[in-house]
């Protein structure tokens, strides 16, 4: 059978026929929301749909909690605008699955059995958005390289990314725990620096100038 959305109703529901096209189309639900059909399960008796809520559903970025639903809701009514509110999914614990990359990749974030079988983001264990799309980005450069007979290179320890992942494959394996960039992952300046603000700022220029020159000597890789 064939599922689409349609307007005939003056809503955008989802209906279904025959791929033969005989017999009237049937409307699969009875939702008052314009729904759009997304895609199927591969043994082809579930459908995923997206229902739109026409503004009136709305998300708390960041409400990770433990508490109850019942004492969800008491906190949520305190909230101005929100004493009457539908609670369509109650806050609960985000949880990150990640691998101990120490013991299971290489340096370059590879599986240790097959050095083309690259991994990247939060799966390796590095911390948000940023960090997940540079460890990708290197991920794609090495094995650009190692495709055409290169070794796969890393960023120098001077620079966040280097030091990252250099975290990511040589921690402690039995201690290993997801990690964002910070300044704590760098080795230290030559000459130790009193002043917070200058001594980022010297870290940031150090990095700055291991990483133009590890673009400069980069090969196998088009820029």
């Amino acid at each position: 059978s064939i599922v689409f959305s349609s307007d005939r109703d003056g809503i955008g529901a989802l209906y279904w026929k025959r791929t033969d096209g005989s017999g009237e189309a049937q409307r699969l639900t009875d939702s008052e929301n314009p729904q759009v059909p997304w895609s199927w399960h591969p043994d082809g008796r579930d459908l995923a749909i997206i229902e739109k809520f026409a503004g009136r559903m709305w998300n708390l970025v960041g409400f990770q909690t433990r508490m109850r639903t019942g004492a969800q809701r008491e906190l949520l009514q305190l909230i101005p605008g929100l004493a009457k509110a539908e609670v369509l999914r109650w806050g609960s614990i985000h949880r990150n699955t990640y691998l101990n990359s120490p013991a299971v990749l290489s340096a370059h974030s590879a599986a240790l059995d097959d050095p083309l079988l690259l991994f990247a983001g939060q799966l390796v264990g590095v911390e948000g958005y940023t960090e997940s799309i540079a460890s990708g980005l290197m991920c794609g450069i090495n094995l650009a390289r190692m495709l055409v007979g290169e070794e796969p290179v890393l960023p120098p320890e001077e620079t966040m990314l280097g030091s990252l992942l250099r975290y990511v494959s040589g921690a402690d394996p039995k201690r290993f725990q997801p990690m964002n960039a910070n300044f704590g992952l760098v080795p230290p300046l030559m000459q130790p620096v009193r002043d917070k603000r200058v001594k980022r700022e010297a870290i940031a220029s150090r990095a700055l100038e291991a990483m133009a020159l590890f673009l400069e000597n980069l090969s196998g890789v088009p820029r």
